[in-house]
């Protein structure tokens, strides 16, 4: 017997096991695979290179850096430790232009000027607008998600600020954003595949926010805890027991036990069942939990149909991951600014128009010829990820879930990830000899990994129409569900993908709120809640020149 059980070991599901036990509450995380961490894992994964410490999964933590939660939870208590680094991101081109982007927006705006002055000019601008555009979805990610008329109020009568541009670039696609700002193919490309995060392609309306995400890094700066990203997983786990909780891997729930119109607790697939006092927390989809998990005849039928109608990887797009086991450290010597760049993420992308050809191949079930891709050395900036000098890969691309011809991920792996580092090598030269071992994620490994529908670490696609009071649907964006006791956390919910921890933080809060305790925040009407966030976004607006 349990008070809540937690569904789902990745870092949301376990930054909300993390507050409800801190607050005294016997809290079960349940995981199905064998490694705690979901898409956040730092492992050995390579039998033939031991020492190397590879992130399977996400590896920036500048989302999760920006929130209360490392503070909250006292996480560096349990051995979490942020390195921060000025170099952020570097976009090269064959020719040997690049766009180097430091966590200075003076510094980066004098680089962009070596390429184009009225493009630096308009980038220092364009820092300043995403900032606006990304301090309003700052400041109603805590908490159940406001409308899109609330969203909307809030923004009229902001001094400073142009609010039919915001909305129009919501309303848009990430292509005419970067067209609408900028001149040069270099500074659209970097931007539209740095917004591509959102796995849309860059003429998908309702995705204009992405290339915003860029400018908004200035301000929370790029993370990465020392000793790998798992860190933060490691931290959240040793947390949760410390305050009494409990962590298993190897546990995969089959079905929720509810009873009398409450949950009540768990049963795994292995026929284990297990009670939990107080409710049941899924951090996987809502898909999975109400069409596999929960008897669909103590739902409305209405919100079957609406659960079922949810848009999962749409495009078709996944991720392929390889992660590699280096004899030196890569070559970016082609460009000037290469070598300083190392310990960032390099991200290139020949054009807008190349990252539209790659999205429509994806679509059709075809792996791109020539991906564009990220890529990154961890061990670059920190040595303790491999042994003395040796180094660590992290390479990741967009790729189809289901391939065309009838084909299986299991049959093409080996080839797809030689095409991949083929491309790899015109951007650093001494890759394929300085492999020493590679381990090779599909998007169809990620499907098994995590049981994430399609592999889709976002859990639902990313476009406007899921996305605050729709995400998953408007009858459950609030993280409880009509099923007393059982709330819904993990990236299906508001504010979304992403490694920033804000859904667990969030649903822990609204359990705690039902059972008492921190006050209920229900309640107030729209016009006093648009009220408060016009004020928070205009203290937030203030804020951010000091900051």
């Amino acid at each position: 017997m349990y008070d809540i059980v937690v569904i789902g070991g990745g870092h949301n599901g376990l930054i909300c096991g993390g507050y409800l036990a801190k607050a005294g509450e016997n809290v079960l995380v349940l995981e199905k695979h064998d490694v705690i961490g979901g898409f956040i894992t730092t492992e050995e994964a390579i039998p033939s290179a031991p020492g190397f410490k590879l992130n399977i999964g996400a590896m920036e933590h500048g989302g999760v850096v920006e929130t209360p939660i490392i503070s909250d939870l006292e996480l560096e208590k349990f051995g979490l430790e942020y390195m921060v680094r000025e170099q952020m991101y570097f976009f090269p081109f064959l020719d040997g232009v690049a766009v180097p982007i430091y966590k200075s927006v003076e510094k980066t705006c004098e680089a962009i000027a070596e390429i184009s002055e009225k493009d630096a000019e308009a980038y220092r601008d364009f820092v300043e607008f995403s900032n606006a555009l990304l301090s309003l979805f700052g400041s109603v990610s805590y908490g159940p998600p406001p409308s899109f008329g609330e969203l909307a109020g809030a923004m009229t009568g902001l001094p400073g600020i142009d609010a039919d541009r915001l909305i129009r670039t919501v309303l848009s696609s990430p292509r005419a954003v970067v067209d609408e700002w900028f001149e040069t193919e270099y500074m659209k490309a970097a931007l539209a595949y740095y917004g591509s995060v959102s796995q849309t392609a860059p003429s998908t309306l309702g995705s204009g926010y992405a290339p915003c995400l860029l400018g908004g890094c200035h301000s929370s700066g790029q993370w990465r805890p020392r000793g790998g990203g798992g860190m933060l997983i490691e931290s959240l786990i040793r947390a949760i027991e410390h305050h009494g909780g409990t962590v298993r891997a190897n546990a995969e729930v089959g079905k929720i036990i509810v009873k009398e119109g409450r949950a009540q607790g768990v049963e795994l697939c292995d026929g284990e069942r297990i009670s939990a006092r107080h409710g049941v927390v899924s951090s996987i989809d809502a898909k999975r939990v109400f069409l596999n998990l929960v008897d669909q005849d103590l739902v409305d039928p209405q919100l079957i149909r609406q659960v079922r109608n949810i848009t999962v990887a749409g495009m078709n797009v996944s991720e392929l991951k390889v992660d590699c086991a280096l004899d030196e450290l890569p070559s970016l010597d082609r460009w000037e600014r290469g070598p300083e760049f190392i310990v960032s993420m390099v991200q290139p992308c020949p054009s807008v128009d190349y990252l539209e050809r790659e999205f429509i191949d994806i679509r059709r079930g075809e792996f791109p010829e020539e991906p564009a891709f990220l890529f990154a050395v961890p061990s670059a900036a920190d040595p303790s990820l491999a042994p003395p000098g040796k180094h660590t890969l992290w390479l990741s691309c967009f790729a189809p879930y289901e391939l065309s011809g009838g084909r299986n991920w299991d049959d093409i792996r080996e080839d797809t990830a030689d095409r991949l580092i083929d491309v790899v090598g015109q951007y650093a030269p001494n890759i394929k000899k300085a492999i020493i071992g590679r381990v090779i994620h599909t998007p169809l490994d990620w499907y098994r990994r995590t049981g994430s529908i399609k592999g889709n670490p976002n859990h639902l696609d990313m476009t406007l129409d899921q996305m605050f009071g729709f995400r998953p649907v408007a009858a459950l964006s609030n993280y409880r569900t009509p099923i007393e006791g059982l709330y819904l956390s993990g990236a299906g919910v508001h504010p979304g993908g992403g490694l920033n921890g804000i859904p667990g933080h969030n649903t822990a809060h609204v359990v705690l709120e039902d059972l008492g305790y921190v006050r209920s925040a229900r309640g107030l009407g729209l016009g006093k809640r648009i009220e408060k966030l016009r004020n928070m976004l205009g203290a937030l607006m203030k804020l951010r020149k000091y900051l």
